[in-house]
């Protein structure tokens, strides 16, 4: 040509240049020097399926270790529940002595039980609310 842009079909100029501009080293492309994309997306693939197993890996880390520290917490509980249980005992078995000397042994012991129902209505009327918050956040967050 004489130096004159190349032109499109319909007389204008092209948006894009027609001649690549050198790359930073100053040579042309050339796309014998690439791979084909055949190869690029094939490398894609298995770039994003290592992606996957990488972060099936995490889960399945994270999910060991929540069941690992899951057990450690259920085992303390349950340490926890039996000495509280065991001090919860000696607390009733001393209020019914120390009652039984002013009220008699059975009315004694029908008020350290009617308390400790008590204690336990009130435990468990909390429970249930806090579980009923619990439940109407899940029923909200899927919705």
């Amino acid at each position: 040509m004489d130096g004159q842009r190349q032109t499109g079909f319909d007389g204008a100029r092209p948006t894009h240049d027609p001649i690549p501009a050198p790359h930073a080293h100053g040579q042309q492309y050339d796309p014998r020097d690439h791979e084909p994309l055949s190869d690029t997306f094939l490398n894609l693939l298995d770039e994003g399926k290592s992606a996957v197993a990488a972060q099936l890996h995490l889960v399945s880390t994270g999910a060991q270790m929540t069941a690992q520290g899951a057990s450690k917490v259920g085992m303390w509980s349950g340490i926890a529940a039996a000495a509280l249980f065991g001090a919860a005992t000696a607390l009733a078995v001393g209020l019914v002595i120390i009652l039984a000397s002013y009220v008699g042994p059975a009315i004694a012991t029908l008020i350290v039980v009617l308390v400790f129902a008590l204690i336990a209505a009130i435990a468990g009327m909390q429970a249930r609310s806090v579980a009923r918050r619990i439940a109407n956040s899940l029923k909200e967050m899927r919705s």
